[in-house]
């Protein structure tokens, strides 16, 4: 994030799961929400200004990787990225087919719903892998997946 607009465009994707997730702690029988989660997030979608959507970086990254995956000059492919561009390798991931590996990433559990195309919650559990760092901020955003490392 290097400026106002991709702060704008990253709280486009996981500011809804943010706030739900601050919601669920303080609200009483918060985790009685958590199956549903994912669905308010959705919603968020109506209130979305139409030019954030179109400059989502994740969908840059998505075609880039579908754009590699059809020129067919690779037998094996996975995605990477570290720290907001580890939560686009999962998003990219989820939405391509393609294995993707972040590293210290936000998550896409609560937010799937608000991607266009959006994901389910199994494809982000088989296809992503979060290394988290305790005391790293960044991938306390959303829900984690199945698939994750705690480290050091």
């Amino acid at each position: 994030t290097s400026n106002a607009f991709d702060a704008l465009t990253d709280l486009q994707i996981w500011g809804a799961a943010a706030l739900l997730q601050m919601l669920r702690f303080a609200l009483p029988f918060g985790d009685a929400w958590t199956p549903i989660l994912h669905r308010l997030a959705g919603f968020t979608k109506v209130l979305e200004n139409s030019r954030l959507t179109e400059t989502a970086f994740y969908r840059e990254t998505t075609e880039f990787v579908e754009f590699v995956k059809e020129g067919g000059n690779y037998t094996t492919l996975h995605i990477t990225g570290h720290s907001l561009g580890g939560g686009l390798a999962i998003i990219s991931g989820a939405q391509t087919g393609i294995p993707a590996i972040a590293i210290s990433g936000p998550n896409a559990q609560i937010s799937r719903l608000t991607l266009e195309p959006p994901v389910t919650k199994a494809v982000v559990n088989s296809l992503t892998f979060n290394i988290i760092p305790q005391r790293d901020a960044v991938p306390m955003i959303d829900d984690r997946g199945i698939h994750f490392q705690e480290i050091e």
